[in-house]
Formats: C-alpha cells, sequence, structure tokens
C-alpha cells in the first residue's frame, strides 16, 4: 500500500566556515529523520566562491538529490539569517525528480520546457497519485554595461532597444523573464502540475545569483523540482497594498521599457505622479524599487485583483519595469509597514486552511525586506505563529511566481510574499 506521511526537518548555520556551516545546517536537518528523499538549499551570496564544496559536503552527509538557490536572507522557524545556509530535508512517502534549464534569459521559454522535462524523466514511474513543482529560476541583475550611466543620464530611442535589451540578456542581465520560463514549465508539464517558486537573488545588490542542482552551481539557469506523492498543496500570496484610486496609462513601450506614459515621456509623466522634488530626482533615479516600496504600480486583473509591477530604474526619459508594460493601464497600491508585514501571517492562515501541513515553503521579494527594515523579524513570527511545530524554510528572493492549474493562474508576484504548504 503506497503511504501518506511526509516527514521534514530545517537546519540552519551562519558559522563563517563553509564546510562547519553545511555541517551543522545537514546534521540539524537530519535530525528524527530516515532515509531522505531531497534537500532544498538557499544560502546568502557570502559563500560565493565556495557554494560547490558546500553542495559537495551537504551531498556528502544527506545523500539526496538538492535542490535551491541564493538569496539575500533565509527564514527559518527560529530566526532570520542575513548570513548563512538553511536546509529543508525531505523523507517519507514521496518520489522525486529534478532537472535544470540553461539561459533563463536568452531562452526563457525552452530553458522552462527542459527543466521540466528533465525532471519529469528524473522522475520515471511512480505510484503516488500527486505531482506538485518548486522552481529555482535566477532572479533580475542590473545590468553592468559600456557605456550604461552615460545612457540613463541621455537615454534610449526605441530603435536603440533591441540592440539593449539583447545586449543585457546575453550578458545574463535585466529582467528576469518569469513569466516566460514559468510558461516554458506549464507547457512541458501539460499545465497539470501546480508550480511554486522564487527568483535567486544575492545581498540586495541585484549582480549576481545562482541555482543549485545537486553538487552542480549554475547562474542564468532554472532549476526545477518535481515531487511525487499523495500528499495535497495549497498555495496563497499577498502583498498587503492597497489601491489609492491613481492610474497611469502606458502609451509608448516595448517589453519592459516605457517611453511614455499618460503622452508624456515617462520619467517626465513618473515625477508628476510622484511629486517627485528635485532634490529627489537623483534618488529616485539610483533606486526605483527603494523609493515606491509604499506606493507601486500594479496591473489590475479581470477579477479585480492588483499585481505589482515594479519601476526597477530609469534610463534617461525610459523606465525599465520588472514585467512587460506594453499597452499596459497601472494603478497605484499603497500600503503601511504594518499591512505589508500582516500578509505574512494571511498567506499562513490560507495556505493552511483545512490542511495538516508537514512542511511549508515561503518566498518574500527583498523589496518587501526595504519596506519592513528592522522589524522584518515581525514577518517570521506571524508565519510561526500560525504555522507553529511546522517546519518551514524561506528565502528572500528577487519575486515569487504561481502556477494553479484549478484557476488556470499563471504569475510572477512583485513584492508579494508566497507561502505553499504540502500536507494531507
Amino acid at each position: 500500500m503506497v503511504g501518506t506521511k511526509i516527514y521534514a526537518n530545517v537546519g540552519a548555520s551562519n558559522n563563517s566556515d563553509f564546510i562547519e556551516a553545511a555541517r551543522e545546517a545537514s546534521r540539524q536537518s537530519l535530525e528524527g529523520l530516515k532515509d531522505p528523499k531531497v534537500v532544498i538549499v538557499f544560502s546568502t551570496i557570502h559563500y560565493e566562491k565556495n557554494l560547490k564544496e558546500m553542495l559537495v559536503e551537504i551531498k556528502k552527509i544527506i545523500g539526496a538529490p538538492i535542490v535551491g538557490a541564493t538569496g539575500a536572507a533565509i527564514l527559518t522557524p527560529k530566526r532570520i539569517y542575513s548570513r548563512g545556509i538553511g536546509i529543508l530535508c525531505i523523507s517519507g512517502d514521496l518520489d522525486v525528480g529534478v532537472g535544470v534549464g540553461k539561459n533563463s534569459r536568452t531562452d526563457s521559454v525552452n530553458a522552462g520546457k527542459q527543466a521540466v522535462k528533465m525532471a519529469l524523466e528524473n522522475l520515471g514511474d511512480s505510484s503516488y497519485k500527486n505531482k506538485y513543482g518548486i522552481a529555482f529560476p535566477s532572479g533580475m541583475k542590473f545590468p553592468d554595461i559600456p557605456g550604461m550611466k552615460s545612457m540613463m543620464k541621455m537615454g534610449i530611442s526605441k530603435a536603440m532597444f533591441p540592440m539593449l535589451s539583447n545586449f543585457m540578456a546575453m550578458k545574463g542581465t535585466g529582467p528576469a523573464r518569469y513569466e516566460e520560463v514559468l510558461s516554458g514549465m506549464v507547457e512541458a508539464s501539460e499545465g497539470k502540475i501546480p508550480i511554486f517558486g522564487g527568483g535567486a537573488f544575492d545581498d540586495f545588490k541585484g549582480i549576481k545569483n545562482f541555482q543549485f542542482l545537486n553538487e552542480e552551481v549554475h547562474h542564468d539557469s532554472v532549476v526545477f523540482l518535481l515531487i511525487s506523492s499523495n500528499a495535497k498543496t495549497k498555495t496563497a500570496y499577498k502583498h498587503g497594498l492597497k489601491p489609492t484610486g491613481k492610474k497611469m496609462k502606458i502609451t509608448k513601450a516595448r517589453g519592459n521599457f516605457a517611453f511614455q506614459i499618460n503622452g508624456k515621456p515617462a520619467w517626465q509623466a513618473l515625477k508628476e505622479i510622484y511629486s517627485i522634488a528635485p532634490e529627489l530626482e537623483n534618488k529616485w533615479k539610483s533606486n526605483p524599487v527603494l523609493m515606491t516600496i509604499y506606493n507601486i504600480p500594479a496591473e489590475k486583473d479581470a477579477d479585480g485583483n492588483y499585481w505589482l509591477v515594479t519601476p526597477l530604474c530609469v534610463i534617461g526619459d525610459a523606465i525599465l519595469f520588472a514585467r512587460n508594460v506594453e499597452e499596459k493601464t497601472l494603478y497605484l497600491c499603497q500600503g503601511k509597514g504594518e499591512e505589508i508585514l500582516k500578509a505574512a501571517k494571511d498567506v499562513a492562515i490560507e495556505a493552511t486552511k483545512e490542511l495538516n501541513p508537514f512542511f511549508s515553503l515561503v518566498f518574500s521579494p527583498v523589496p518587501r525586506v526595504m519596506a519592513m527594515t528592522e522589524k522584518i523579524d515581525v514577518e517570521r513570527q506571524y508565519i510561526k505563529e500560525v504555522l507553529v511545530d511546522t517546519p518551514f524554510l524561506g528565502l528572500y528572493c528577487c519575486a515569487s511566481e504561481t502556477f494553479l492549474p484549478e484557476k488556470a493562474f499563471l504569475k510572477c508576484l512583485n513584492e508579494t510574499i508566497c507561502l505553499c504548504s504540502f500536507g494531507q
């Protein structure tokens, strides 16, 4: 008879010695578990030069397939690690398959397909009835291109856009193209498998990030974990911001680049919409993500939901957004610190409703950290208050993403905390 029980445990360490960190976290995660089936590893970028050696050590101790990624911080039941490694070790009645798709910026859809196909092949035949996927794609990397500073001052024309966009992708920089990667995954899985995940990131700089598959470290890729079991999953997501009534119409754009808003040059229009004082213009241009964390543009769907569309950088009079903004009307959504924090509690409640969880995974995008600053541990406390003794591991990531077959819901979720529980 096929069983229904899954067991999990979390280990973590911030030891400055990378081998000791790997050993400490691995041994903690193994406590009380037998025959581990898969290991999810989250690490901050501080171990960048020794990530492969860490993975080798984890594999040597635990012996199960490894998936994971780097992030800005690690969320565990006991604390948040701004430097460290976190491990979720899973055992019990489940089968797993793992895969990787490369070139997630230059060939996004095929990267998603490749990762899922490889995982399906790796899984093989399974006697369990349910399947669900966890994705770890490469996150946003701000472009470091010769002459970029001059372009940011002077601007870019529509004629220059294809060259700049292609050059960023070839260099492995620019927007992460999550929804294209996710659409490839959905196609390869015939739209039958729920998928949940978060984009890899670094220490808030947005320069480099890495994905893990077994003992290998990847970049500009998507790693995919496919779990087959009799367990159920429940996913919840929320950002905590509400519409203000203000809106902006993108009147000229190509992809993620907006050239005009409300019929005016994009930067000029943004200054008017946000009432940006002249003395704050340079601050806005250098970090629009930070400057809009409490008042973010959002796209409204047919059901009245608002999905945040973060402005990433200003290049002359053009603005690079986190998502495609062609022919879009964006609505300003506003929230206070407590409303943003409480979203964590709300998703934990929703993702465990009518479910006895075995374990949970959390992806919380880094702008939430910017918004909460020193109160960030309240997010962990809210989640712990709901999950109590359920093991959970979280990554402060670039963005979260979700595909839910029953709702035909496929989204990249900017500034939106996402929590998925696995249980019965």
